[in-house]
């Protein structure tokens, strides 16, 4: 479902960046210059938008190359899964330390949990749900004052994007 869900916030303008192999299981990424550029392309794009998606993948035969390139670095599908939420982790508190952002729309409990740890978070308190299983909390400490839109990774309808985006316009 987020596939089509972020396929669809494309095909509706929204700016989508994907991650490479390296930068979903290589944990030095963001030290190098590739992982430097990477993130000030996200915060500038984030600066003219104000809404920037970040996939992990994009469709079955990307997720079997990713899982190819795992396999072939020694890296378990769990650890696999566990880098790509650490880093998306990493990624959010890089850009919310250079971009004012007041809302973080996040897809999927793991990430979401790997969001929370790399912010220095206790948890969220849930406000309101946008629509089934798509959820506005606020952030328990942490360095960011920030309020969460969590979805879980199976649900919410094709265009949740533009729903966050529509909620939050209204």
């Amino acid at each position: 479902m987020t596939v089509r869900q972020i396929q669809k916030a494309r095909e509706r303008g929204f700016p989508v960046f994907n991650l490479s192999d390296e930068a979903k299981f290589v944990n030095e990424y963001l030290d190098t210059e590739t992982g430097r550029e990477f993130i000030e392309n996200l915060i500038e794009k984030f600066r003219e938008h104000r809404l920037v998606a970040i996939e992990a993948t994009s469709g079955r035969e990307a997720m079997e190359k990713s899982r190819k390139y795992a396999a072939d670095h020694g890296i378990s599908d769990e650890d696999a899964r566990m880098r790509v939420t650490g880093m998306l982790g990493k990624m959010a508190c890089k850009i919310i330390e250079k971009v004012n952002i007041d809302i973080l729309a996040v897809f999927g409990g793991d990430t979401l949990m790997e969001i929370i740890k790399s912010m220095r978070a206790a948890g969220v308190r849930p406000l309101h749900e946008i629509e089934p299983g798509t959820v506005i909390s606020d952030l328990i400490g942490g360095k960011y004052p920030i309020q969460i839109v969590s979805k879980s990774g199976g649900l919410g309808t094709e265009d949740i994007v533009r729903n966050i985006v529509y909620y939050f316009n209204e």
